[in-house]
């Protein structure tokens, strides 16, 4: 099956051992919190919550999982049943709990089979189905419905040693294509074509998913690859993804001609990458980003990386994250003579310092 990519679940990257503890601590906050039920929502293109608890990445329409107190997963999908058998070969969630639903109101089904009747409900998802919201309000009058995407999405944002690995091999992707984005030939060729390459570069060695933003000149904003040809510079910010795990990097190229006539904004820029990552203890990238701003360079951080980077649907980080095993993005934008430069990494929060994993 494709979601723009092949997936599978490869057990010797991580296990359903690895699912159980995050489920466990999942439902540990939920208790806290008093929810009775967790509602968690997924799309084609904002799965990651769904595959955090469940390793299933839907390639096509939409899907939600359902979380009791006790631990109990189900999962419901607008696929058909004819694809049951190989979302049983992806998720540790028993073929018993999978269901099928168009609209996914046999979510309500589930949590009544589960013994819910009225309480605290917990809703995870950016763009939760307001048909599937609307059922709920009719099928359990009087319960409390909260947003908890936030709270759940701070979870995710720490990983364990099995979705590091995963991010470190989503970032060797990105570089990977990165080396395709900045190769000195790619001026006077289409974007498109150049993106068609860079993003063989992912597919073939794995990748699930790829998205390119870029510029180059006479565009001075970042905008989807399109059949203009690569001229003066070129600027990008490329997600990967590898069995559900994002890594994203963000670069500026010139060509050797403008190199002569921008010679103090290369060296500028060159100085920046030579900061971030040069630099490893946290200290050190704290004042890399206040020497920066004062630059003039728009500072962005994120975290969990995901498709929603470049959109700017998630809210940036205002402090660099501190808590060991944290994930997260960052990336540096500056017009310079109306030409876009922009560069950017996916780090990871160590013991004393940090790590660059997409140097």
């Amino acid at each position: 099956m494709m979601k723009r990519g092949f997936i599978h679940w490869d057990k010797r990257e991580i296990r359903e051992e690895d699912f159980q503890k995050r489920k466990e601590e999942v439902t540990a906050k939920m208790k806290e919190e008093g929810v009775a039920c967790l509602l968690i929502y997924g799309d084609v293109w904002q799965c990651d919550d769904i595959q955090y608890l469940s390793n299933f990445n839907t390639y096509t329409r939409d899907c939600l999982l359902v979380l009791s107190p006790g631990g109990k997963l189900s999962l419901v999908s607008s696929m058909t049943p004819r694809d049951r058998e190989w979302i049983v070969g992806c998720t540790p969630v028993p073929s018993q709990d999978i269901s099928f639903s168009a609209g996914l109101v046999k979510g309500s089904d589930i949590m009544k089979k589960g013994g819910f009747t009225s309480g605290k409900v917990g809703f995870v998802g950016r763009f939760f189905p307001k048909v599937l919201f609307d059922h709920l309000l009719k099928e359990f009058p009087g319960s409390e419905f909260v947003d908890l995407s936030e709270w759940y999405r701070t979870l995710r944002c720490t990983k364990d040693a099995a979705d590091i690995q995963l991010v470190k091999r989503a970032a060797l992707l990105a570089e990977h294509a990165a080396k395709v984005l900045t190769d000195p030939g790619i001026f006077k060729k289409k974007v498109r074509r150049v993106s068609a390459q860079a993003e063989w570069a992912v597919r073939s060695r794995g990748g699930e998913d790829y998205s390119l933003l870029c510029s180059t000149q006479k565009m001075a904003v970042l905008d989807f690859p399109d059949d203009r040809d690569i001229q003066g510079y070129f600027s990008f910010s490329l997600l990967s993804q590898y069995k559900g795990a994002w890594a994203v990097i963000a670069r500026t190229t010139v060509s050797p001609t403008t190199m002569k006539r921008r010679k103090e904004d290369v060296r500028a820029y060159s100085a920046l990458v030579s900061s971030i990552q040069g630099a490893e203890r946290l200290e050190d990238l704290e004042k890399g980003l206040k020497a920066a701003k004062a630059r003039g360079w728009d500072v962005e951080m994120k975290s969990p990386v995901g498709p929603d980077v470049p959109m700017s649907i998630t809210p940036g980080l205002e402090e660099i994250p501190r808590k060991k095993n944290m994930v997260f993005s960052l990336t540096f934008q500056k017009k310079m003579d109306q030409d876009l430069f922009i560069y950017g990494e996916t780090l990871c929060v160590g013991e004393e310092g940090y790590e660059v994993l997409t140097a």
